[in-house]
């Protein structure tokens, strides 16, 4: 290895820390703008902008596809500390990312307003439809071709970048709102050409820092290297048939809600907020740790990718269910105290999106080593087959009378089996030991839940909803939760290590 796993250790710490402090501060706004904008639009119109988002984010999922493909190829040339691989990788990228950018294009431009004029959208508003759908194109479209850069900066882990162009967009999204409050106009469109302005002055820092820092950023050109473009165009489209699947798991549901009408496309929105915000705490932790998976896969460190795999799976578990108990428990009152009017199904949608959310915690990383090694054909056939089997089961069951509420049970119920089936594709490519994972890590994060979850709300069930059960809640879950991960789901050396962590600075 080219550093040492202490110092591998310390980067992910660092740039953890600089990743939550980026979030705290602009969830914290963003929950504050949420509730402002869901007043400003009202009701219905909030829910339209998710739902024309959804159209878009369908080929918008093609930026993250690509993205973790760059960045998966410009991680190992870091690793193998090959230049001239580094700039190759990257020319080749960004030509692709182009070529991908002007087919969503012309697909969108084709395809988008007819599937638009085909939803359950109230006649008087179609001509806001499609505006916004016009703005929200132009905005992905742009984003794939700067996409590379963002997976350079990424790779390099330079993740303090993040944290300040974070404020930046925190800061834009208040005056956004101001506005929106202020000048009289149709709010739907405003809000959709102000945030195409802020993205588009946040992808222009983006290329500017990455062409300034990163030398295979600074001269690209059109590479001739067939076996380099062939291996990137392979990786690239057996994953995009995976996230495919995966987004008509999520968007596509989205449109499928549509049914039911724009206010239950509202509740979506509201707890796609919820769950972005939680999931926010476990992902910024596996953003820092997955260049190291993959920095060690580059170096043949098989064994020591599996080991920083498994603990980045169990400790966003244990974040997740730190911060998803209380949450989970008093999801109405947190609602109601957070938004005025709290659209129908919210609250289940919260809850059945933190089980997910928790789930996922522990894939993402497996994930991200099955990504380390490359070969994506099993993994991507498989999870096609897993996800894209929710959409048909959920419309046919909305269709017998069933309530919203089922597509989120089917969405929860596959998740397990797709957890298993990437489980045994990294044990079949890098011999990862799933008996002992399951056992030693994930059923004790899963018991820790679940005892935490059941004592506080034993303890609170005599108590009227209010803000000091609330206070309660949290006290009660965190003290039972944190104590059983530190006596019973931390190894010796995690423990020594937090002790030493914690008189260092008390010593301060």
């Amino acid at each position: 290895m080219p550093n040492s796993h202490s110092e591998n250790t310390k980067r992910i710490a660092k740039n953890t820390m600089m990743l939550y402090c980026r979030m705290l501060f602009t969830m914290g706004v963003s929950l504050y703008t949420t509730r402002i904008v869901l007043v400003a639009l009202g009701e219905d119109d909030y829910g339209l902008y998710n739902l024309v988002g959804a159209i878009i984010g369908m080929m918008g999922m093609l930026t993250t596809l690509l993205s973790q493909g760059t960045s998966r190829f410009i991680t190992i040339a870091l690793g193998r500390n090959n230049v001239f691989e580094l700039k190759s990788t990257f020319s080749a990228s960004f030509t692709i990312h182009v070529i991908f950018a002007s087919v969503i294009f012309f697909i969108g431009e084709i395809i988008g307003l007819p599937v638009i004029d085909s939803l359950n959208i109230d006649p008087n508003r179609l001509e806001a439809a499609h505006y916004v759908f016009q703005i929200s194109l132009i905005t992905a479209v742009v984003g794939i071709v700067q996409s590379p850069f963002n997976a350079a900066i990424i790779a390099h882990e330079k993740m303090t970048i993040y944290a300040y162009i974070s404020i930046f967009e925190s800061v834009a999204k208040l005056f956004i709102v101001y506005l929106l409050i202020s000048i009289n106009a149709d709010k739907l469109k405003l809000y959709a050409t102000f945030y195409l302005i802020v993205s588009l002055i946040s992808i222009l820092f983006y290329y500017i820092y990455s062409k300034r820092q990163f030398e295979e950023c600074k001269s690209i050109r059109f590479r001739t290297d067939s076996k380099l473009y062939t291996e990137i165009f392979k990786y690239t489209g057996w994953n995009a048939i995976g996230t495919l699947a995966f987004t008509m798991n999520g968007q596509g549901i989205t449109i499928l809600l549509n049914m039911f009408g724009v206010a239950v496309i509202a509740a979506r929105g509201i707890s796609n907020t919820v769950s972005t915000f939680v999931f926010n705490f476990i992902y910024n932790f596996q953003v820092a740790s997955r260049p190291q998976i993959i920095k060690f896969y580059s170096n043949n460190d098989i064994n020591g990718m599996n080991n920083l795999i498994v603990r980045t799976s169990k400790f966003s578990a244990y974040l997740l269910g730190l911060i998803g108990i209380p949450l989970f428990i008093e999801t109405d009152y947190v609602l109601n105290l957070w938004l005025k009017e709290v659209p129908e199904y919210t609250a289940d949608f919260v809850r059945l999106s933190l089980v997910q959310g928790f789930i996922q915690s522990i894939d993402f990383p497996i994930g991200a080593g099955i990504h380390a090694i490359g070969k994506m054909k099993l993994p991507n056939l498989t999870s096609s087959l897993i996800y894209m089997i929710i959409l048909p089961i959920s419309y046919g069951a909305i269709k017998m009378g069933a309530s919203p509420t089922i597509t989120y049970i089917m969405i929860v119920s596959v998740y397990p089996l797709a957890l298993f089936m990437d489980l045994y594709i990294l044990k079949k490519y890098a011999g990862f030991r799933i008996v002992s994972f399951l056992k030693k890590d994930i059923a004790r994060a899963f018991s820790f839940v679940l005892l935490s979850f059941f004592i506080t709300q034993y303890i609170i069930s005599h108590i009227e909803l209010s803000f000091i059960r609330l206070v309660f809640t949290i006290s009660i879950s965190s003290i039972i939760f944190i104590s059983s991960i530190y006596f019973w789901g931390l190894t010796d050396g995690e423990r020594s290590f937090i002790k030493e962590f914690v008189l260092k600075k008390n010593k301060i």
